[in-house]
């Protein structure tokens, strides 16, 4: 895990061009894994990608999907999203949302044996609201120079996808780099955390104690379901964006600090120390292929 102090982002991050600069040194790195895995796909043409939330899988997959496309291949990726179990209105209070037991693991395992064999599936799709999986009536089969990416936090965990390791390749996505400032060192969680706070206050109309409240059960689920299998992953890929704390600096400082004022907890408060230590810069200026996108939106 590298380290890099705030002090430096500050002085190293300041024009469109800066922010551009590292948003080409991420995307060389997703070319690269791309580029080596198109030269092996006849042997392994499906990609289970993993990581914990907030760690820009979402992009990542897209990102790889754009690569080998321009390598030849045409690539689809399919979100395990879509094989959630079914939640019942009376297991919702107590179901573990973390768990690898809300996946459907019998048709996941059967669905990704079928699909490297070319042989066609009915895709199952999940719905947030009623928390429901259901036939999405869509059929798929793959062509054989296609690569399928599966992406999802329980992609690497063979208990829920359990075929042999020599059909696939394994990539895990997950922020590795710790920034120090003024003597304290801050774990990459917290840039997840931002992350996190930044999308669901775009996307899915959740409050910032809201989605502080349940971060520490989405860590939780982390060490216990997802940190035990990234040492199978083939390729692994720090997320980490150098420029990104100074444009949540921006987005979310003042939001953070009202709710600072009413809230003593250790993670608001943390939160509120961490963003003080950076100058903010203009989300404007982040280029629009920007992997952060996925967190501060399009516009």
């Amino acid at each position: 895990m590298k380290t890099i102090d705030c002090e430096f982002i500050n002085k190293r991050f300041v024009s469109e061009k800066d922010l551009l600069r590292e948003d080409e040194r991420f995307n060389g790195e997703v070319e690269e894994i791309a580029r080596e895995i198109a030269l092996n796909c006849k042997e392994k043409p499906v990609i289970l990608l993993s990581g914990p939330s907030g760690s820009g899988k979402t992009t990542t997959s897209a990102m790889i999907k754009k690569q080998l496309e321009a390598c030849g291949h045409k690539t689809r990726v399919i979100s395990l999203d879509n094989y959630f179990r079914t939640i019942n209105p009376e297991e919702k209070a107590s179901v573990d949302f973390e768990s690898p037991d809300r996946m459907n693991s019998k048709l996941l395992t059967d669905h990704v044996n079928k699909i490297i064999d070319c042989v066609e599936v009915e895709l199952p799709a999940f719905d947030f609201v009623s928390t429901k999986n259901y036939p999405s009536g869509q059929k798929f089969k793959r062509k054989k120079d296609e690569i399928v990416i599966f992406e999802g936090i329980h992609a690497l965990n063979p208990d829920v996808i359990n075929i042999d390791d020599d059909k696939t390749f394994k990539m895990y996505a997950g922020v590795r780099t710790r920034i120090t400032c003024n003597d304290e060192i801050y774990h990459p969680k917290y840039i997840r955390l931002l992350r996190r706070i930044g999308r669901d206050l775009l996307y899915r109309g959740r409050e910032i104690d809201e989605t502080i409240k349940y971060f520490d059960s989405v860590e939780r689920g982390e060490t216990m379901y997802v940190a035990p299998f990234k040492n199978r992953a083939d390729f692994s890929i720090d997320t980490f964006i150098a420029y990104e704390p100074k444009v949540y600096k921006k987005l979310l400082a003042y939001k953070l600090d009202k709710i600072a004022d009413k809230n003593s907890e250790e993670t608001v408060q943390r939160l509120v120390s961490f963003l003080n230590d950076f100058e903010e810069i203009e989300p404007s200026l982040v280029a629009k292929n920007s992997l952060i996108r996925e967190f501060i939106g399009k516009n």
